[in-house]
C-alpha cells in the first residue's frame, strides 16, 4: 500500500493539518533526497495527479519547510529545508506500517 492509499495516514493528516495528504507528502519529502522533482514525488507516493499534492506543497513552501528551485528539464523542483518537522512526520507515519 502506498502512502497515498493509507486511510489511517489520511485521517491523521486531516486531524493535524486539515488536509488529507499533507502528512504523506511530508513523509515522502523526508524520506527522499534534499532536492526533489514534484512529479517524481507524486509518483513515489502513489498519486496519479499532481493536483493531489499541490495544496500541501504550497503550504509547506509558505511555511518555509521547502524552497522552490529553478526548473530542470521543465520539471518543478524543490529543496527540503532543515527542520525537525521532517523527523516528526516520519515518527507519526511509523504508527501505520506500509504493507
Amino acid at each position: 500500500m502506498s502512502l497515498a492509499e493509507s486511510n489511517e495516514l489520511r485521517e491523521l493528516s486531516r486531524v493535524l493539518f486539515g488536509q488529507a495528504h499533507r502528512l504523506s507528502v511530508m513523509v515522502g519529502i523526508a524520506r527522499g533526497g534534499r532536492e526533489f522533482a514534484l512529479s517524481k514525488l507524486a509518483d513515489e507516493l502513489g498519486f496519479e495527479n499532481l493536483s493531489s499534492i499541490q495544496d500541501p506543497i504550497r503550504d509547506l513552501e509558505a511555511a518555509e519547510l521547502i524552497t522552490r528551485m529553478p526548473k530542470v528539464a521543465n520539471k518543478v523542483r524543490f529543496r527540503r529545508n532543515k527542520s525537525y518537522a521532517w523527523t516528526w512526520a516520519k515518527e507519526l507515519a511509523s504508527r501505520y506500517p506500509e504493507e
